[in-house]
């Protein structure tokens, strides 16, 4: 069972609590992907107020608070992308909820604008292997905690926090990146954040983790001391505008002379050369070429 709480001040305006069919065709989809609206017709029921309705992805409510209950028929749903797609849902527990045969999880809160509040511990996630935007634009959401989410079959974390704006405190501990191909843009415009421990992230066979933190503008110091960037082709655009950046630490950081990473410290005002622990020739040299651009350009930005 998941249960959800909303909070109604217009009785006449239809409340989002299901990513509608329309809007997940609306976004960009894959053409093998499949449309989930009959899976979830198939495997969940909804309960307002303690009250069965039929199903549906908008309700009328009265004024207050309600409270929302999505019931699992059996263990069949194995696709709850966009599931929580753009609802107006203020908090979420899915704690309850069976998804041990759930493989996709993409999008699923994504630009859920009012979600405050989002508990995801206890789920067995360990067939997992899509996170693709799962946050994404969540602009409310001010902490998670990840700490027991497992993610040892997961390929795709690529925008998973991005444009959480308001996100202070997160959780990663859990997070097992033994097999994730595609981190780009993982914590991009996440403004708010003052620190990101990744110290746990096995970035072994990660090709892509350009954009990563690009304009989240409160970090000061990030240590990636950990990160094995042997296999990585893009890291363009990595730590972009983060303008209030002093220390970093890249110390493991290797490259090809075909790696992109184009305007990898564009706008890092904050930032200079001996903050910069790296060895890599390719790094140092897009470093010294975005200082230079830096130290041009700071009174036009």
């Amino acid at each position: 069972m998941i249960i959800a709480e909303i909070e109604v001040d217009d009785e006449n305006k239809d409340y989002r609590i299901l990513g509608s069919y329309e809007e997940f065709c609306r976004l960009d989809r894959k053409p093998d992907e499949e449309v989930n609206e009959k899976e979830l017709k198939e495997n969940i029921e909804i309960e307002i107020d303690g009250q069965k309705i039929p199903f549906c992805y908008t309700y009328r409510f009265k004024k207050g608070k309600h409270t929302i209950k999505y019931i699992q028929k059996g263990n069949n749903l194995k696709n709850m992308c966009y599931m929580f797609i753009q609802t107006d849902l203020k908090s979420i527990v899915l704690s309850k909820f069976n998804t041990e045969n759930v493989t996709d999880m993409s999008h699923l809160f994504i630009e859920s604008e009012s979600l405050e509040n989002i508990n995801i511990s206890n789920l067995n996630t360990k067939n997992l292997t899509n996170l693709h935007k799962m946050f994404k634009g969540c602009i409310s959401l001010k902490s998670i905690d990840l700490s027991k989410f497992n993610t040892q079959n997961v390929t795709d974390m690529a925008l998973l926090f991005c444009k959480c704006k308001k996100l202070t405190d997160i959780n990663l501990t859990g997070l097992n990146l033994q097999k994730a191909t595609d981190i780009h843009s993982m914590f991009a415009l996440c403004g708010s954040l003052k620190k990101i421990d990744v110290s746990s992230f096995n970035t072994e066979n990660v090709e892509d983790m350009s954009d990563m933190f690009s304009n989240c503008k409160s970090l000061t110091e990030l240590d990636l001391s950990n990160f094995n960037t042997k296999n990585v082709k893009e890291m363009g655009i990595m730590f972009e505008k983060c303008k209030n950046l002093k220390k970093l630490n890249l110390s493991k950081f290797t490259t090809q002379d075909d790696t992109l990473m184009d305007e990898m410290f564009r706008y890092c005002y904050a930032l200079k050369k001996d903050a910069v622990v790296c060895s890599d020739k390719n790094i140092l040299k897009q470093l010294d070429s975005d200082i230079e651009f830096n130290s041009q350009n700071e009174d036009s930005d």
